[in-house]
């Protein structure tokens, strides 16, 4: 083996090797720090994934838009849906549940408008189009013993349900959606609109979207788990300390051949580096199947559907 001018040190590719054969050789202890590693990664990484899709989000009631107007039945809905281009007009009425003390919303909703479609998604079957379909929502379903293709009785109609649906904002939001143009006049309408709002003058209260509080939310449990990971790290660095006593030895065999101190430092760094990106690799992988298995119990809690990859993405 040629050896450098240091006094016959073979190089920094043969410090690495070293470090590799002191890793291996030491391998239950680095286990150990690995694994606390790999815990404290996995639990951070659920950890601000829970706390990013805890909130609920703008969306159930916004969709797209930046702007929501509450109108009263008084507003003519065909002067509304002459700006169609520009804003997207909500129907809603109340009916009451044959043999129940109960009423349920019935909602004239366009699942293509410009920005609820966010607000609506298919479960099963189609959206209604004609003037004698309706979608209906699971707890709609359940109280009414209706299912699709079958009828439904309600506010002196008899419709046919051809779909089931769902708000996926809002899990709590049970309504039967029927198709705005054939639709009975509402009893109060939601207007939602972009930055400029609508373009005709409209009666009612505004909302503005607020900022979306999951990243806020995420920001701060992810200041917190920072704190964690630093005390998790000064116990690693307390692991790490301890190996290195006990390689007291091994690195005076190092010296003696000629390694200087940076050659032992690098010895070090090489075996922490190893240590820490499979740490890393094996937390993540270690947390993606849980993220995966506690989605539903999540979104049961939390009345809202959560995306497998919905997460706090920073630049």
């Amino acid at each position: 083996m040629k050896t450098p001018k240091n006094g016959g040190f073979p190089a920094r590719r043969a410090v690495v090797r070293w470090a590799w054969r002191m890793f291996r050789r030491e391998w239950r202890q680095q286990v150990l720090v690995m694994a606390l590693l790999t815990v404290t990664v996995a639990g951070a990484l659920l950890t601000i994934a829970a706390a990013y899709n805890l909130p609920d989000s703008a969306t159930a009631r916004f969709g797209t838009a930046t702007q929501l107007i509450r109108v009263d039945g008084g507003e003519t809905l065909s002067r509304l849906l002459a700006a169609s281009d520009t804003i997207e007009v909500i129907g809603h009425r109340t009916a009451p549940i044959p043999g129940l003390t109960r009423t349920v919303e019935v909602r004239a909703q366009d699942p293509d408008g410009p920005y609820g479609r966010p607000m609506l998604h298919l479960l099963s079957g189609r959206y209604p189009t004609g003037p004698d379909e309706v979608a209906i929502t699971d707890e709609v379903a359940t109280l009414m013993r209706a299912r699709v293709g079958g009828q439904l009785a309600l506010d002196g109609h008899t419709w046919t349900v051809v779909g089931t649906v769902e708000n996926p904002g809002n899990l709590d939001d049970e309504f039967v959606l029927v198709p705005p143009a054939l639709a009975d006049p509402p009893s109060s309408m939601t207007v939602l609109a972009g930055p400029a709002g609508p373009p005709v003058a409209l009666s009612g209260s505004i909302e503005l979207r607020e900022n979306d509080q999951r990243s806020v939310a995420a920001a701060t449990v992810f200041g917190l788990v920072a704190l964690a990971m630093l005390l998790v790290g000064l116990v690693a660095m307390a692991a790490f300390i301890a190996v290195a006593q006990r390689r007291r030895r091994q690195f005076g065999l190092l010296a003696a051949t000629g390694a200087t101190e940076r050659h032992v430092r690098l010895v070090l760094i090489a075996g922490g580096t190893v240590a820490g990106a499979a740490a890393a690799v094996l937390g993540t992988a270690l947390a993606a199947p849980l993220w995966i298995a506690a989605v539903p119990p999540l979104e049961s809690a939390t009345a809202h559907r959560i995306g497998r990859l919905d997460l706090p993405r920073w630049r």
